[in-house]
């Protein structure tokens, strides 16, 4: 059933690389996702043991540099809707803290991570009054109007249900409080390049176009307040060069060279750079 019409008038594009037992269908509606959904407990477990490593991703100083700069772009892209600094701060999915580290003058600052190791890294890096815990976000942890900043950083996309997601998020927005959502801007070819090329370890559930963003952001009780793309353009992702596959082999051959390849990649990323084809889809989200 798809996640945001809640209707069955879904097209199959292929298997989810990540999830060998799930189909990617793409709805009428637009919406293409994982059917049928994982339950709840299997992709906790998946998230907190299995997901860094699958991605080859670590703690290391390149890592921690990559998302300090990733978190300086995001909220310069918040400051444009809601300038003031905020008194309170929710990151759901918050990896190594970087974004709630970035707003670390606020009064209240709240994060859920179900990595272990990155759980640690946050607890670690951020001031005492932080409280990180180490588990999946779910409705009903807050009252209602609780904080003036939440931010949900490309984990939208591996949730089942994105409209309810959302829907808690605005519920625990303060009036002119800002949602902030990033995910990956996916194509229809990008979608099907990924799903018939690609190596396993994004474990993405959830393929978003902007218009399906904004529609599970409506849908929600939510209102788009601003959106954007970012990065290199996404066409780039559907085009095997020499060089592409060559990377391909290092990747599953050398672990150590490939190490040093994420490192080369995350010191040269760039996350300021406007571009309506870009991989990175943002948003402000108010009530």
């Amino acid at each position: 059933m798809c996640p945001l019409c809640r209707l069955h008038r879904s097209q199959v594009i292929g298997r989810n690389p990540d999830f060998p037992q799930l189909l990617v269908v793409q709805c009428k509606c637009g919406m293409r996702y994982s059917d049928p959904a994982p339950s709840e407990a299997y992709l906790q477990e998946r998230y907190r043991s299995a997901y860094r490593q699958e991605r080859g991703e670590y703690a290391d100083e390149s890592y921690l540099e990559f998302m300090r700069r990733r978190a300086v772009a995001q909220l310069d892209f918040v400051r444009r809707v809601r300038p003031a600094s905020p008194g309170s701060v929710l990151d759901v999915g918050c990896s190594s803290g970087m974004l709630l580290q970035e707003n670390a003058a606020a009064d209240e600052l709240v994060g859920f991570e179900p990595d272990e190791e990155m759980c640690k890294t946050a607890r670690r890096i951020l001031p005492g009054h932080a409280s990180i815990r180490n588990s999946l976000f779910q409705p009903g942890e807050f009252s209602e109007n609780r904080f003036d900043l939440i931010t949900i950083s490309h984990v939208l996309e591996h949730v089942v249900d994105p409209v309810g997601t959302v829907s808690e998020l605005v519920r625990l927005l303060k009036p002119g409080g800002v949602l902030f959502i990033e995910v990956p801007h996916e194509s229809d070819a990008t979608v099907r390049h990924l799903v018939n090329s690609r190596p396993a370890g994004f474990m993405h559930l959830l393929f978003f176009s902007a218009d399906s963003l904004q529609a599970v952001v409506e849908r929600a009780g939510g209102a788009v307040l601003s959106a954007a793309c970012f990065g290199p353009s996404r066409s780039g992702a559907t085009r095997q060069t020499p060089v592409d596959l060559a990377k391909k082999v290092v990747k599953r051959a050398l672990p150590f060279l490939t190490k040093r390849m994420h490192a080369h990649h995350r010191k040269h990323a760039r996350f300021d750079v406007e571009n309506q084809d870009g991989i990175w889809l943002r948003a402000c989200v108010g009530k």
